[in-house]
């Protein structure tokens, strides 16, 4: 009787070495390092081609370069939002006092009591010692009413403080002279109180206007 033996071959797989990260990153690194020079150098290339008409023309290239960047900044001042929330500079809108209005009115409507009331003391006394009373100014007002002079409309423009605690109001004035139009300028100045002290009109409304002391 023919035995056999069997015998059992095992099969064994012996493993490679593991490839290590940096054997990949290797490659990507180079390849990253490759297109960044290939940039830098297409860069240098366009500024050396720039370069070369600027060389020629130095001394305009830089003032056209200085006027370029001082045009640059001034609309950076101007449209900025820091240069929006600038402080306006411009004199700030001073409200008329109550005694201009009245001269105002009164005037529009031939009403002396309303300018004369208007006029501080200082002003009044002023005139009359000048021989020109309450009485006087009604006078005067009813002519420029019969000669058709009219104060038609009053714009006003703004005001300004004075050092000595009163104001300056500033209007536009059409004057209508008969068949005449005047836009003339006249200003107001007051005391602390409110109360006109002067009167500074165009040469027109002066010949109109009530004499100023």
């Amino acid at each position: 009787m023919e035995q056999r033996t069997e015998h059992s071959t095992s099969t064994h797989t012996i493993a490679g070495p593991t490839p290590s990260p940096s054997a990949h990153a290797a490659p990507r690194f180079t390849v990253l390092r490759r297109t960044l020079r290939l940039m830098l150098r297409r860069v240098l290339y366009v500024l050396a081609r720039i370069a070369q008409p600027l060389r020629r023309n130095l001394p305009s290239s830089l003032l056209t370069a200085a006027l370029v960047g001082v045009i640059a900044w001034m609309g950076f001042l101007l449209w900025s939002p820091a240069a929006a929330a600038q402080v306006d500079m411009r004199a700030p809108l001073v409200e008329p006092s109550a005694p201009v209005q009245n001269y105002i009115k009164g005037q529009q409507n031939y009403n002396a009591e309303l300018m004369w009331t208007a006029l501080s003391s200082e002003s009044q006394a002023s005139r009359l010692s000048g021989g020109s009373t309450k009485q006087s100014l009604q006078s005067q007002i009813d002519q420029k009413k019969d000669s058709d002079v009219r104060y038609n409309r009053y714009d006003y423009i703004g005001g300004v403080q004075t050092d000595g605690g009163g104001d300056m109001f500033f209007y536009s004035v059409d004057v209508q002279i008969q068949n005449q139009t005047y836009k003339l300028p006249m200003t107001f100045v007051v005391n602390a109180d409110g109360k006109i002290e002067n009167i500074i009109s165009h040469s027109v409304l002066s010949d109109l206007a009530t004499p100023s002391q």
